[in-house]
């Protein structure tokens, strides 16, 4: 959460009664974070160092970009997903055309195709083909479309 004091987190599996931690001050914004992970864009977070999550692993990122669940990989707009950790691997998913990523609940790649126009006059829909693809093999199977009028399949939940 961002107020004017700074930017704080909130640890749902701390006993404390004070569940919100000062991740910061400054300009800096959170993209994501999980599982020990921040996922930062602008200026670096500056946790104090008896701060609960000064341990975590700060990551530089796009702003709308999102981490793995396990928080070692970066999705940004590619079907390539990038580590978070020097010298981890590169997922590469094995799909072709796909301009709209968001992860589905199970911790897999949710993709769209980018957009086909209709001919249809009367509604001029666009029409995505959706993509499952596995994190461990980078394999994709189709799942279904989506059609829209917006062009943009938006994901359920999902802002980016």
């Amino acid at each position: 959460m961002r107020t004017q004091a700074g930017t704080f987190v909130w640890d749902p599996k701390s006993t404390d009664a004070a569940r919100w931690t000062l991740l910061g001050k400054g300009a800096f914004r959170v993209a994501d974070a999980r599982n020990g992970r921040v996922l930062w864009s602008f200026a670096p977070p500056t946790p104090a160092s008896d701060s609960p999550v000064a341990d975590w692993h700060f990551t530089q990122g796009a702003i709308d970009a999102q981490l793995s669940y396990d928080g070692r990989h970066i999705l940004d707009w590619s079907p390539t997903l990038k580590p978070t950790e020097p010298g981890a691997h590169v997922i590469r998913l094995e799909l072709k055309n796909a301009a709209w990523f968001t992860f589905d609940t199970d911790g897999s790649v949710l993709a769209a195709t980018r957009v086909d126009r209709s001919t249809a006059a009367e509604n001029q829909k666009s029409s995505s083909t959706i993509f499952d693809c596995g994190l461990s093999s980078g394999a994709c199977e189709r799942i279904g479309s989506v059609s829209t009028k917006s062009g943009d399949p938006i994901f359920i939940g999902n802002d980016m």
